[in-house]
């Protein structure tokens, strides 16, 4: 059974609960299963729909994207093969959709928002978009991040990469010029009063 290229409701509580039962009915088990270019679609789905409200933020597109590409930790490569697109997405990963497109429906369903259908591309094409717009954010991510020379000399590869390029570790300079610099800021607010 093909999944539907377009899903519509009443709201968008209701078309996540209608591409759920979809994809439940057609993995004919109690798990609704999805292959990662599924995962990828749906993800890509949603973040449109996100696009048209009010809030069009969803940062979880991001994370679902990266590990359907199978992306796991610092130096892996997208997986851009066409085996890959159709394996079935980690358990885990398919959890993880289902429960953020389940808050951002929720989060989606207020007053301002206009309901549209949830169109799903699954093509080829669609993966290939996916995969070049989460490679650049990371790549956005990075160069905004700055790196210490001595410690993470390597180019930043990883969301998480970046994270820790940016930690501040106890007794570095990193944390204490910045409070000093607010504290100063303060005082010579204060001092034209």
């Amino acid at each position: 059974m093909k999944l539907k290229k377009s899903y519509t409701g009443v709201d968008y509580a209701t078309i996540r609960w209608n591409v759920f039962q979809s994809v439940k009915a057609r993995s004919q088990t109690a798990y609704a299963w999805l292959s990662n270019g599924e995962v990828i679609a749906f993800a890509q789905a949603w973040r449109r729909a996100a696009a048209r409200s009010s809030s069009p933020r969803w940062p979880a597109w991001y994370e679902i994207v990266l590990a359907a590409l199978g992306w796991e930790k610092v130096g892996d490569r997208f997986d851009m093969s066409e085996a890959h697109a159709k394996r079935a997405a980690p358990p885990a990963l398919v959890e993880q959709l289902w429960i953020a497109t389940d808050e951002l429906a929720v989060q989606l369903d207020t007053a301002h928002t206009v309901i549209k259908p949830l169109i799903v591309d699954y093509s080829r094409d669609a993966y290939a978009a996916a995969a070049r717009e989460a490679w650049n954010i990371m790549k956005a991510e990075a160069s905004i991040q700055p790196v210490d020379p001595f410690t993470d000399a390597q180019p930043i590869s990883s969301p998480d990469q970046v994270d820790d390029a940016t930690t501040t570790q106890p007794g570095s300079s990193g944390g204490g010029f910045g409070a000093l610099l607010l504290l100063a800021l303060l005082v010579a607010w204060a001092m034209k009063k």
